[in-house]
């Protein structure tokens, strides 16, 4: 994929700072950075912020080398299951997002939760 090394490019070309995007997608500066060093994977909802900010498609701006133009999957049918996959996910995310908003408590929970969640995934990791 070349989703990170394509972030790096259009900022670049569209002469955008990292704190001209962090705050187009309401994360920190120190955070994208950490994004666009590879040191973090952006979440789906936060590559798709990114995506619009940047005017790409959000196939585009992972499965094609913008600054060569080369596609990095060959296979027309693994990219366009990659890409399901992907808005499937991204569905998926939208869904629960708008039970958390509609369940009352639900978010005063989910913060209790998130910082043993995180730490458990790390571990995964």
């Amino acid at each position: 994929m070349f989703l990170i090394k394509n972030i790096k490019y259009l900022r670049e070309v569209k002469k955008l700072t990292q704190k001209d995007i962090a705050d187009a997608i309401e994360k920190s500066p120190q955070v994208f950075s950490q994004y666009e060093k590879g040191h973090v994977s952006p979440p789906l909802d936060v590559i798709v912020k990114i995506s619009g900010f940047l005017n790409v498609s959000l196939q585009d701006l992972m499965f094609t080398d913008l600054e060569t133009g080369n596609q990095g999957i060959s296979r027309v049918g693994d990219k366009d299951r990659i890409t399901r996959l992907l808005e499937k996910e991204l569905d998926r995310l939208e869904q629960l997002e708008k039970e958390i908003r509609e369940t009352p408590g639900a978010l005063d929970a989910l913060r209790e939760v998130a910082p043993e969640l995180a730490k458990k995934i790390a571990e995964q990791n």
